[in-house]
């Protein structure tokens, strides 16, 4: 499991207490480190650039010519394969002379007669995740074109746990600040409740919920929230989610995801026009994996569910 130095310190106090000193008291406490890394470093050589006049390369099917704007400097040309990438876009640009954290060189060359200044970057060239998807795409409302990258992701240290299996409390950052509360001697700050506004009809009128075995899961609740939109997440929790290995998909998912590894309890989100017509009533609940189902994942894998815990409508 991987969790993050910064992401513990909002609920333990760690001034002074470098990743050797934390990876040392875990391994103590019984919760083995099996090793940490820089996550974000590297990246003052990356700045934020805009994108413009996107346009597809002539006598290409996948590959866009774009502008690169950057306050105060002449703007620049850039050849990108990323099927994400629009005019306007705010994304990480790696100018000719700069390097990625990895150690990659990046200069200029000609592509289909081109000449490419630098490149649009994806989050695992930069060291920001697994995600070759498509270029980073910055929050308008968070950054500014010209900003070093390394001012908008902060370099942050993650730690890689062994977990045993009779410390699921551990499964989580609030878990594993609690280790560490402990063997301070520091004082636990757990996130306050806040309960959620209420919006839209209530749950009962629009959910049933059925368990299969309440052995497997005792409890499940759900609670409907009507969204005019979805927002993407804020940058810093999506920078959070990116340092333990997460991937940003959208606002509701990733809220979820982030109280999963902050809490341990597993959230799942939904879009109610997708499992049912307009006044139907949604079926979900919690059951054992049937022979032969598959689910086809995020990350692209079909997994097989047979004997799985599941939720299903």
């Amino acid at each position: 499991m991987r969790v993050s130095h910064e992401w513990l310190s909002e609920y333990v106090e760690l001034e002074g207490v470098g990743p050797e000193r934390v990876a040392q008291l875990l391994t103590l406490s019984g919760t083995e480190v099996e090793s940490w890394e820089r996550h974000g470093a590297g990246l003052g050589q990356v700045v934020v650039a805009r994108a413009l006049g996107v346009e597809r390369l002539a006598g290409s099917d996948h590959l866009w010519r774009a502008r690169a704007a950057v306050p105060g400097e002449p703007e620049a040309e850039v050849i990108c394969g990323a099927p994400n990438l629009v005019s306007g876009a705010l994304v990480a640009w790696a100018r000719p002379g700069s390097s990625l954290p990895g150690g990659q060189e990046i200069g200029a060359r000609r592509i289909r007669g081109v000449l490419s200044q630098g490149m649009f970057c994806a989050p695992d060239e930069l060291g920001l995740g697994s995600d070759h998807e498509g270029v980073l795409l910055l929050p308008e409302d968070e950054v500014e074109p010209g900003q070093p990258l390394d001012r908008v992701f902060p370099a942050d240290v993650v730690y890689d746990l062994e977990i045993l299996s009779n410390r699921a409390d551990c499964l989580c950052h609030l878990g594993v600040a609690r280790e560490l509360a402990a063997v301070l001697d520091r004082p636990l700050r757990p996130p306050q409740d806040r309960p959620p506004e209420r919006a839209g009809r209530p749950a009962a009128e629009t959910v049933r919920l059925h368990l299969e075995s309440e052995a497997d899961c005792p409890l499940y609740i759900a609670e409907c929230l009507e969204l005019e939109r979805q927002p993407p997440a804020p940058l810093w929790l999506q920078r959070r989610l990116m340092a333990v290995g997460a991937r940003p998909i959208s606002g509701p998912v990733d809220l979820a995801n982030y109280v999963m590894l902050e809490l341990g309890q597993p959230l799942h989100t939904f879009d109610l026009d997708r499992l049912a017509g307009p006044g139907e009533m949604v079926e979900l609940g919690v059951r054992r994996g049937r022979p032969g189902e598959q689910l086809a994942c995020l990350d692209g894998v079909v997994r097989p569910l047979e004997g799985a815990l599941v939720i299903a409508s």
